[in-house]
């Protein structure tokens, strides 16, 4: 077991009561690291584009990942132009 690394949302508490001095409870992301995440992710883009992204994902970091993955074909300096063409109309499907 001490390679091995399960991530999960839930434990079952007899599992729990087994593998207690193991289990590391990670907490949710702030704010502000989300925030700080897509801007240096999507360097050079509009922030005030990004701040909308994060609020139409819901802060859901996986769906940022995944929107902010169609800003890197782009180079900084050409994000701030198409954050608003490229990635807010796939945000609304």
């Amino acid at each position: 077991l001490e390679s091995i690394f399960v991530i999960c949302n839930k434990v079952d508490s007899e599992c729990e009561k087994l593998f207690q001095d193991r289990i590391i409870d990670m907490p949710a992301l702030e704010a502000w690291q989300i925030k700080d995440y897509v801007y240096s992710t999507a360097e050079g883009a509009d922030t005030k584009q990004l701040d909308r992204i994060i609020e139409l994902c819901g802060g859901n970091i996986e769906r940022l990942d995944s929107e902010l993955s169609k800003l890197a074909i782009f180079q900084p300096a050409e994000r701030k132009y198409r954050t608003g063409i490229v990635s807010l109309p796939f945000l609304f499907l």
